[in-house]
């Protein structure tokens, strides 16, 4: 009696099986298939320039060789004869060598840089102005972008003007927007800034004197 019950019921079911069409699938040859795999490559290698083209892979060589090589460029610079650079249009003139090194008759920098934290940095070109009767001060991070060179880098200054430059964190003079334990350094390598650095980093530092306004022919 089982037996006759489970036959019936697998012809029962078998009435219920709907049979779905086959799609069939069409058949890739082997030259189809590496016709196909040729063209992949080539629409990659032949799109790669173009997304290459967005990025700049120049190798740039360091400014110390750039500008020993062009000793004619002074990235807009009149040198004066007591260690100062100056440019048209600006009323400030740039201590050619860091704060605590002297500039040499050799047109280089003598002497060791003291680096200091961003408050005695401050203290530093204070005591500096008065003992000089001269407006002295640390130069905005403005001012400190505007020296960045975009031909070299290590370090990104053009060391035909300020010979003793190297690769290294600087200070500027500005300070975080709200934050009164952090200032701005600019990183002289290739030129970046943050006003995320402490304020008792110790930093070396440029100097720059107010004066009239440089005009090319003064």
């Amino acid at each position: 009696m089982w037996a006759f019950f489970g036959e019936h019921l697998h012809k029962k079911n078998l009435k219920r099986v709907v049979t779905m069409p086959m799609l069939s699938r069409p058949h890739l040859s082997l030259s189809t298939t590496f016709s196909a795999k040729r063209f992949a490559r080539f629409i990659l290698f032949a799109a790669l320039p173009f997304g290459l083209s967005a990025c700049d892979f120049r190798i740039l060589p360091s400014c110390a060789e750039y500008f020993s090589e062009r000793p004619e460029l002074l990235s807009g610079f009149s040198l004066t004869g007591n260690g100062l650079a100056r440019r048209p249009g600006e009323a400030i003139a740039w201590a050619r060598c860091p704060a605590g090194m002297r500039f040499t008759n050799q047109q280089t920098c003598a002497g060791t840089p003291v680096t200091l934290s961003f408050d005695q940095a401050q203290r530093y070109a204070e005591d500096m102005a008065d003992k000089s009767a001269q407006a002295i001060r640390l130069p905005s991070q403005r001012e400190v972008k505007s020296l960045t060179e975009r031909s070299c880098l290590n370090p990104a200054l053009n060391t035909k003007v300020f010979p003793a430059a190297a690769s290294e964190k600087i200070w500027s003079g500005s300070e975080h927007w709200f934050r009164s334990d952090l200032a701005c350094s600019s990183y002289t390598y290739e030129g970046q800034s943050t006003c995320n650095e402490a304020k008792t980093t110790a930093l070396p530092f440029f100097l720059i004197i107010e004066q009239e306004l440089f005009t090319s022919g003064s």
